[in-house]
């Protein structure tokens, strides 16, 4: 048994080789889909040959990017940029609407979330390294884009970034519906483009720790038995199930994100601990909700420290002090409970309907696996042609 262990053809080598290959076949090819081929060939020229000829087959006179795209299932790398540039700007809804639209357009979300890892990849490589956007099979659009995002974004935040990312990729191969978690996984990319990376918040802390952090008494020494401290009485040792412990105030930042509700609440702690949220979801019985201030009950198998956790977590995600306690209250509904009422209560609206059961008769044994809003510019579309054909 032998094993050879070949080198890696550069991609400057491949689409010279792809172009005279190209040439004598009488085809013709842009440059931009030879650096596509290139790219996919991942340093084999073997690998490389097969696709351009693919590629020439199925070609009609000149042979463009879109092509080759086309071909090899990628998306657009310019409208991967777009998404990205409103991903790390907070733009969660321009985020999502593009996303969709280049689903609608026949994307891949998990190619397209691929696709922009590479682009964080290679934002981060052109941050420690200048000469890697001399790369040939780079598009002119996404050396130059690189080139401004190295200079604009942080370390920690392209960092961040992919490991999301690379997280989030596994979460979309792994659901039925990838269009449904590659969104969730913007929305997380978005929200954590607004927190401050770890260095600002230890450097938030060293400045809110000052000195004299809360006022002494008038000409006591600091060291005076009866100079009050900034927790002027004496506080008894919170219980186990409680959040509030001593320690520096941080202060929000601007655009922190402030939920409105136990759900919203429950939705953030997803973005740090998604073992948590999962707790939060089944265990938890919500009483009180106000802003900073949750009280609950919680359901039997509910750890003992959940409390405690909730609570750090939220200061976390929106940097102000969060107190969580539990109550003898009875609560309310769990999030699971309440989703799976509207669940059941969609899939029996569904199953009411005379068009389902017609479908239903026709075909026994068929049953409802999923349950989808039209879409509203589809709906409207439809309207408007069913009015047109009715006139």
């Amino acid at each position: 048994c032998q094993r050879f262990d070949l080198a890696r053809i550069g991609a400057d080598l491949l689409v010279e080789q792809f172009r005279v290959i190209a040439g004598s076949e009488g085809a013709t090819i842009t440059d931009e889909a030879l650096a596509l081929i290139a790219r996919a060939a991942e340093g084999s020229s073997r690998d490389g040959l097969s696709l351009l000829d693919q590629a020439i087959a199925q070609g009609a006179g000149t042979i463009e990017a879109q092509d080759v795209r086309d071909m090899l299932g990628l998306a657009d790398r310019g409208r991967v940029i777009d998404l990205f540039e409103a991903v790390m700007g907070g733009k969660t809804a321009r985020a999502l609407d593009e996303l969709k639209s280049q689903y609608q357009a026949g994307a891949d979300p998990l190619v397209v979330l691929t696709d922009m890892a590479e682009f964080v990849h290679l934002v981060t490589r052109a941050k420690v390294v200048e000469t890697s956007l001399d790369d040939p099979s780079l598009a002119e659009v996404e050396r130059e884009r690189a080139k401004g995002f190295a200079a604009k974004l942080d370390m920690a935040a392209l960092a961040r970034a992919w490991q999301m990312l690379s997280k989030g990729l596994g979460e979309v191969e792994a659901s039925a519906r990838p269009l449904a978690a590659a969104d969730m996984v913007l929305v997380r990319l978005a929200y954590a483009a607004n927190l401050p990376t770890p260095g600002e918040i230890i450097r938030r802390l060293d400045n809110d720790a000052a000195p004299d952090p809360a006022p002494r008494g008038q000409g006591a020494k600091p060291d005076s038995p009866d100079a009050p401290v900034a927790t002027a009485d004496p506080v008894p040792e919170p219980p186990q199930d409680s959040t509030s412990m001593a320690g520096p105030e941080i202060a929000p930042w601007e655009g922190a994100p402030d939920p409105k509700s136990f759900a919203e609440a429950a939705a953030l702690v997803g973005d740090f601990d998604i073992r948590l949220a999962h707790i939060v979801e089944t265990s938890v019985r919500p009483v009180n909700f106000a802003p900073g201030r949750i009280e609950m009950t919680l359901t039997g198998e509910a750890p003992r420290d959940l409390a405690f956790r909730f609570g750090r977590t939220l200061e976390r995600a929106t940097a102000r002090k969060w107190v969580v306690s539990i109550t003898a209250d009875a609560g309310g509904k769990t999030l699971r409970e309440e989703r799976d009422e509207v669940t059941d209560k969609r899939e029996k609206d569904a199953a009411a309907h005379p068009v389902v059961q017609a479908v239903m008769d026709r075909f026994p044994g068929a049953r409802i696996v999923d349950i989808r809003e039209p879409d509203t510019s589809d709906a409207a579309t439809m309207d408007g042609t069913d009015a047109a054909k009715k006139a």
